[in-house]
């Protein structure tokens, strides 16, 4: 549960925050009031059901991929204000319990964008997880752990302290947010964020 910690730790630091462009052009916005991480970090909200999200997956994952061991990437799905999402939510927190994210992660995109399937239950739900190779005690157990609705609502606390009002979204170090429209395109925002992780903490 090293995730958990980590991401009350962070929800801690940024209860009350504000978000700014350091200059009217700039790709990236400042985090104000924050707390910069100690180690280095990209915190990715997204959404299975966004259609944006979804398309910038094959961008993303090369990119992870190529990151250097001392760079942690945080994935964080958000509900985006409708309670009928939060079962995908779950799906993404679930998924990281059960240590089948490299399974789910990919397949619950494919299954909402390719498939047209949505998740109408929580049998539905289940019956999912189990088809990738997960026991029907070993779903019990983690779906029904309180920690999941907490780690759901904790996203969602996050999100809203740093401004965040669309996914995808990047927050990198805890200080700099950005996106492909603001940095100019899906390869833009990738370079972006390498410059935004190697950028020294300047006063604003």
């Amino acid at each position: 549960m090293k995730n958990f910690a980590l991401l009350s730790v962070i929800i801690s630091i940024l209860l009350i925050t504000s978000c700014s462009p350091s200059t009217p052009d700039a790709p990236y916005r400042v985090l104000s009031n924050t707390q910069v991480s100690q180690h280095p970090q990209v915190i990715e909200f997204f959404a299975y059901f966004c259609p944006h999200c979804n398309h910038l997956e094959a961008t993303l994952e090369p990119w992870k991929n190529k990151l250097p061991s001392s760079v942690k990437l945080i994935r964080l799905p958000l509900t985006l204000g409708n309670a009928g999402t939060r079962i995908y939510s779950r799906a993404y927190f679930i998924g990281e319990g059960l240590h089948l994210l490299e399974k789910s992660h990919q397949a619950l995109f494919d299954r909402y964008h390719k498939q047209k399937l949505t998740f109408q239950n929580e049998q539905q739900l289940k019956a999912f997880f189990i088809s990738l190779g997960a026991s029907e005690t070993d779903y019990d157990i983690i779906a029904n752990d309180p920690k999941i609705e907490q780690k759901i609502d904790d996203a969602e606390t996050l999100a809203k302290s740093m401004g965040i009002a669309s996914v995808p979204s990047f927050v990198v170090n805890n200080r700099y947010m950005t996106d492909a429209g603001i940095s100019g395109g899906e390869k833009e925002l990738f370079s972006e964020i390498n410059i935004l992780l190697r950028k020294k903490e300047t006063t604003h």
